[in-house]
């Protein structure tokens, strides 16, 4: 009887221990799946705002653009109109 009753609480120690370690292992790893959603979060953040700023940067590039072929076309007309008072 005492054998069983040792063996017994050897069982239930070691289910208690292993219950315990793998609710630590749950924990970290629902810790560390929150901390990688963060951090993805943080790049997406972060390439969204690259993206605003690239975007922005060719807006302004392509508004130069325009603006330089809108002054070509007007050089070109005003030079076409001098040409046709000579």
């Amino acid at each position: 009887e005492d054998i069983r009753e040792e063996v017994k609480k050897s069982a239930d120690n070691m289910y208690l221990t292993i219950k315990e370690e793998i609710d630590t292992m749950a924990a970290n790893f629902r810790k560390s799946l929150a901390e990688m959603g963060d951090t993805l979060n943080n790049v997406e953040t972060n390439l969204q705002n690259q993206i605003a700023i690239h975007n922005d940067a060719i807006a302004a590039l392509r508004k130069e653009a325009l603006k330089s072929l809108n002054d070509l076309e007007t050089g070109i007309a005003t030079e076409n109109a001098e040409r046709k008072k000579m």
